[in-house]
């Protein structure tokens, strides 16, 4: 039962952390070089009041449910669905790499700035940031895939069995 839950858990959060990523990477990026800087500060601010609360959260709580599954299911760790959580697992501690050495220092600069008087090369400026979510977002979708197919291999398996 519990490594259920856990195995729930690390997916939901997974599930939510690599959307927010695909959702921003996909339909905000574009937009972001086209935004006039003022309102470009503005609009990152504000997204960063509530990501940077929430994402430690997500990236967290899967990662801690990630290990526990695995240390529930160390019994089988030849079995696919052990493999498709390291997986996941290495997939999530690189998001969390990424988002802790390049975004969170961005960020930060960027709570810095004004809205009024926004730096002059704000996208140079902003661009590690934008360099490391593209990476960060493909790294989480892969984990996230691995991890919906283990979860999918195993439901498979049960029922055919």
């Amino acid at each position: 039962m519990l490594l259920t839950i856990t195995r729930f858990l690390q997916l939901v959060f997974m599930g939510l952390y690599t959307g927010i990523l695909f959702g921003d990477r996909v339909g905000v990026t574009p937009i972001r070089p086209k935004m006039p800087a003022a309102s470009f500060v503005l609009y990152q601010q504000q997204l960063h009041l509530v990501f940077g609360k929430l994402m430690p959260v997500l990236l967290f709580g899967s990662l801690l449910a990630g290990i526990v599954s695995l240390v529930l299911q160390r019994r089988n760790y030849r079995n696919m669905e052990y493999l498709l959580t390291v997986i996941a697992i290495l997939c999530n501690a690189a998001v969390m790499i990424l988002t802790v050495l390049i975004n969170v220092p961005v960020n930060q600069t960027l709570m810095t700035w004004q809205v009024s008087t926004p730096p002059e090369n704000v996208m140079q400026l902003w661009a590690p940031w934008e360099g490391s979510h593209t990476i960060r977002t493909v790294i989480a979708v892969l984990g996230f895939a691995a991890l919906a197919y283990a979860y999918a291999h195993k439901r498979h398996h049960v029922n055919v069995t």
